[in-house]
C-alpha cells in the first residue's frame, strides 16, 4: 500500500474513533450536566477535541484548501482558552466573589520562573484576579489578529511558512507574537491554578488544566519542533510523497524510480504536523473524557444537597444552542473589566495594605521586647540609634524610649527628623508642645524638658513602666 493512502487510511480512523468518543461526552453534558453555568464551558472544551482532528484530517487530505481549515482550527483555540477560564470563574461564584474569598490569604502570590527577577509581587484578592484575567484572555485578540494577518499574508504570498530568517515575510514576526502570547498566557495560568487551588479542589483541577493546556499550547509548539526538522533536512522531498512524474527501470526495484514533482519539505511539515495531530486527538479525547466526566459534576451538586434527578436541566436543542451563542465572550470580558478593581475594591485593597503593615509593626515591637533593653548612658533603652523606632511608622516623630535609672520614662527625639520645635530638636515637626498623633488609646507622660507630651500607651511604654517600677523596687 502507497504511504500516503496508508496515511489516510489511518487518520480517518482515528478521527473518527475521536468524534465519537467525545461526541458522547458531549451528549451527556447536554442532557444530564445540571449547572446550567459551567454546561457551556464544558462542551466548548470538549468540542475543541473533534474540532482539532476534522479540521487537520481535512488540511491533510484536501491541502489546497489547508489554509481555511487551520484558520477555523486557530479561531476555536482563542475560543477555548476563554472557556476553560471561565468555567473556574464561574465555578468559583465569580470574579468578585474569588477576589474576596482571596483577600482572606495571608500569603502572596510570588513570581517564578525568573519573573519574580522583573515583576512585582501580586496581593491576593482584586490586584490577583484582574492581573490574572489580563494575562490569560489577552492571548483571544493576540490569536485573532495572528490568525486574521495568516490568512491574509498567505492570500498574498508573503506568509512564508517554516521561513525565519527573510524579515520580508510574516512568518518569522507572528511566530514570535504568538510565543510570547501564549507563553505569557501559560505562566498566568499555572500562577492562577497554584493560587486558588484550594478553592478549585473539589473539581479536581490538575486533570483538567492538563487536557486544555497541553492541547493549545503543545500542539504549537510540536508545529514549531516539526518546521525546525523539515529545516535541517530531517524531513525532505527524499520521502517521495504525491510525486507527479515517476519512472522505473525495474518496478520490482524502487531503488530503480526517478522521482519528480514531489512534496518539497516546505509542504511536507504541515502534512506530518496534520497527520500528528489526528493521533494525537484520539489521546486527547480519552483525557477528555476523564477530565469531564458527568460524574464529577453530578457530584459536586450533591454535596450542594440538591437532588440531581428531578432538577430540570432544559430541553437538549437550547441546551446546544446556548453553547454555540459565541456573543456571551464579549459579554464577560466587559463585565469583568466593570467589575474588578471598582472604587469599593480599590478600598479594600488599601485596608488590606493597612492591616499588612500594622501586623509588621507588631510583630516588630514584640521582637525588641523579647531582645530587651540595652543599658545607655542615661538609663535603659528599647531601642538603639541603629534600630529604627517602630513608633516612626506610625507617627510624626520618631523617638527613643528611655526609662531612666532615676526618674519616669522618657520619650526622646531620634536625631535626623524633620524640622523640630524649641522643645524637640531633630524630631519631627513641632512647636513647644509637640504632640504625637497616635490612632490608639493616649496617655501623657513627661518628656525630658519637662513638658506634656501626648503619645499611644504602646507596648513599649508599658514595658518601659513596668522596669522603672522595678528599679524604684
Amino acid at each position: 500500500m502507497e504511504l500516503l493512502t496508508l496515511t489516510f487510511a489511518i487518520s480517518a480512523a482515528m478521527t473518527l474513533l475521536t468524534v465519537l468518543l467525545s461526541g458522547w461526552d458531549v451528549w451527556t453534558h447536554l442532557l444530564y450536566n445540571p449547572q446550567a453555568g459551567i454546561r457551556k464551558y464544558v462542551i466548548r472544551m470538549l468540542l475543541m477535541v473533534p474540532l482539532y482532528a476534522v479540521t487537520s484530517y481535512l488540511a491533510l487530505t484536501i491541502p489546497e484548501q489547508k489554509l481555511y481549515f487551520e484558520t477555523i482550527r486557530d479561531f476555536y483555540e482563542g475560543f477555548a482558552l476563554h472557556s476553560f477560564y471561565y468555567f473556574m470563574i464561574d465555578f468559583l461564584g465569580g470574579q468578585e466573589v474569588l477576589a474576596q474569598k482571596l483577600r482572606s490569604k495571608k500569603h502572596e502570590a510570588h513570581h517564578m520562573m525568573g519573573f519574580q527577577w522583573c515583576m512585582e509581587t501580586w496581593k491576593m484578592g482584586p490586584v490577583f484576579v484582574r492581573n490574572n484575567s489580563i494575562g490569560i484572555l489577552q492571548y483571544i485578540p493576540c490569536k485573532i489578529f495572528i490568525t486574521v494577518m495568516t490568512f491574509v499574508s498567505s492570500i498574498f504570498g508573503f506568509y512564508g511558512e517554516g521561513i525565519y530568517t527573510d524579515p520580508t515575510k510574516m512568518y518569522p514576526w507572528l511566530t514570535l507574537l504568538l510565543t510570547v502570547s501564549q507563553t505569557w498566557a501559560l505562566y498566568c495560568l499555572v500562577l492562577f491554578y497554584h493560587g486558588c487551588s484550594d478553592e478549585l479542589r473539589p473539581m479536581r483541577p490538575l486533570p483538567k488544566f492538563l487536557a486544555v493546556k497541553m492541547i493549545i499550547f503543545f500542539t504549537f509548539w510540536q508545529s514549531l519542533v516539526i518546521g525546525w526538522l523539515a529545516r535541517f533536512g530531517v524531513i525532505s522531498e527524499n520521502w517521495h510523497i504525491r510525486c507527479t512524474d515517476v519512472h522505473c527501470t525495474d518496478a520490482s526495484n524502487p531503488a530503480s524510480c526517478a522521482y519528480h514533482g514531489c512534496w518539497e519539505a516546505e509542504e511536507l511539515s504541515p502534512a506530518v504536523n496534520d497527520f500528528t495531530i489526528c493521533l494525537e486527538m484520539l489521546a486527547f479525547s480519552v483525557v477528555h473524557h476523564y477530565a469531564f466526566k458527568i460524574d464529577d459534576f453530578l457530584r459536586m451538586e450533591r454535596e450542594k444537597n440538591t437532588d440531581v434527578t428531578n432538577q430540570v436541566k432544559g430541553p437538549l436543542m437550547n441546551n446546544f444552542i446556548d453553547v454555540l451563542a459565541f456573543t456571551d465572550i464579549h459579554q464577560d470580558i466587559k463585565f469583568s473589566e466593570q467589575e474588578l478593581l471598582t472604587e469599593k475594591q480599590r478600598l479594600a485593597q488599601r485596608f488590606d495594605d493597612d492591616v499588612v503593615l500594622k501586623k509588621k509593626e507588631a510583630a516588630e515591637r514584640k521582637r525588641l521586647l523579647a531582645k530587651g533593653p540595652t543599658a545607655t548612658s542615661s538609663g535603659w533603652s528599647f531601642f538603639n540609634r541603629s534600630t529604627p523606632a517602630t513608633t516612626a511608622a506610625t507617627s510624626h516623630t520618631a523617638v527613643e524610649l528611655n526609662v531612666g535609672r532615676s526618674g519616669a520614662p522618657s520619650l526622646q527625639p531620634l536625631q535626623g527628623g524633620g524640622g523640630g520645635g524649641p522643645n524637640h530638636t531633630g524630631g519631627g515637626g513641632g512647636g513647644g508642645n509637640h504632640t504625637v498623633n497616635q490612632r490608639r488609646n493616649n496617655a501623657t507622660i513627661n518628656n525630658y524638658s519637662n513638658q506634656p507630651t501626648k503619645v499611644d500607651l504602646s507596648l513599649q511604654y508599658e514595658a518601659a513602666v513596668l522596669l522603672q517600677r522595678q528599679n524604684s523596687d
